[in-house]
């Protein structure tokens, strides 16, 4: 959402940092999901990853960025390179490679940070493969992080102190990839917290002060306006916050605080939200710059707000009627397979799916 207000234009919103909550997140979910299955199954199908990967991006990338942009190519002229770029994930690269200047859909340059996190999906799929099977892969793991977080970082400062371009900084996979390193660290730390040993790092994560630090962090971010540091260590600085806040929440319980913010992330309007966020983030461009125009004379308090309400439906809408519909054609197909894995089985086998314990 702070994406979503950054494009009303409303004044300095910290749109940015939300890409990097965003990145944050990200790194974590997927290496979560990819260490539970490990210890499930002592296996990783690329195929089954990829095949998930495209069912949750491509239908509501198809209804919103790709036949929209065909349409609109019917009136006015379309790069067609940059349109491939954005389908195959390359796009935040875009106006660095060699191809005439980019003629898109109003509204869907957004789509950088997907080829950011794209691009870190192929690549750690592959790495995960590897590694997966040896002994110390979790180790290995840890240490692919560590040396991204800092390498993307150092790279930063290079580029910051040879006078990079800003723009380059912002949107190279390279330079943006420590806040998925660090999404990474966190799931690896989440995944062994209860080992012997680590109770004291249990403890300080789930204590209460950690959420208040971390919100102090962010808004310290914020603050300062140093121009070197809004380069290099911003970005650093932010994710760390949101890997202490996704950690306090998963490990803290019983609280005051934890109760607290629990009853805030269970509001149905956060929970909406946080469902349709994808589809949010790949429509709410293309409906402002679409409904602007229409609605330039009113005052700006009126003005944002229409901007942010339809931003943020369409999105919505789309996950209402494209995303959840493939989401339980998924589910069906998965639980097909499981029957069909117990009735094969010689063996008693019990699973468990989506919260149903088939036996």
């Amino acid at each position: 959402m702070l994406v979503v207000v950054q494009h009303t234009n409303v004044g300095r919103i910290p749109g940015g940092s939300g890409v990097t909550i965003f990145f944050t997140i990200s790194g974590f979910i997927i290496t979560h999901l990819l260490l539970t299955e490990k210890a499930k199954t002592d296996k990783f199908s690329i195929r089954g990853f990829y095949w998930r990967r495209f069912l949750k991006l491509a239908p509501p990338f198809m209804v919103i960025i790709t036949i929209p942009t065909i349409i609109y190519s019917l009136w006015e002229p379309i790069n067609w390179s940059a349109l491939a770029a954005q389908i195959f994930f390359v796009f935040n690269w875009n106006q660095y490679l060699p191809i005439s200047p980019v003629a898109i859909l109003p509204g869907s340059s957004v789509v950088w940070s997907l080829s950011v996190e794209e691009q870190f999906y192929i690549g750690f799929a592959i790495l995960w493969l590897l590694i997966v099977k040896r002994r110390h892969y979790l180790g290995l793991l840890t240490l692919l992080a560590l040396v991204s977080a800092v390498g993307s970082l150092v790279l930063r400062i290079l580029y910051t102190l040879n006078g990079t371009s800003w723009d380059r900084i912002y949107t190279g996979t390279d330079t943006r990839l420590d806040a998925i390193a660090i999404g990474i660290l966190a799931a690896t730390i989440y995944y062994q917290i209860n080992r012997p040993g680590l109770s004291r790092i249990r403890h300080l994560l789930s204590h209460d002060s950690i959420p208040f630090a971390a919100v102090a962090a962010y808004l310290l971010s914020l603050l300062i306006r140093d121009q070197f540091f809004r380069s290099t260590f911003l970005y650093s600085m932010q994710a760390l916050a949101t890997a202490a806040m996704i950690l306090y929440g998963l490990l803290a319980s019983n609280t005051t605080v934890h109760r607290a913010l629990a009853r805030l992330a269970g509001l149905a309007v956060v929970q909406v939200i946080g469902w349709s966020s994808y589809s949010i983030y790949l429509i709410h461009a293309p409906l402002m710059r679409l409904m602007e125009p229409q609605i330039s004379g009113l005052p700006q308090l009126v003005r944002v707000s229409v901007l942010i309400l339809v931003g943020a439906s369409g999105g919505i809408l789309v996950w209402a009627i494209v995303e959840r519909p493939v989401q339980r054609w998924k589910r069906r197909q998965k639980l097909k397979k499981l029957d069909l894995d117990v009735r094969l089985s010689p063996t008693v086998v019990s699973m468990e799916d989506d919260g149903i314990r088939r036996t």
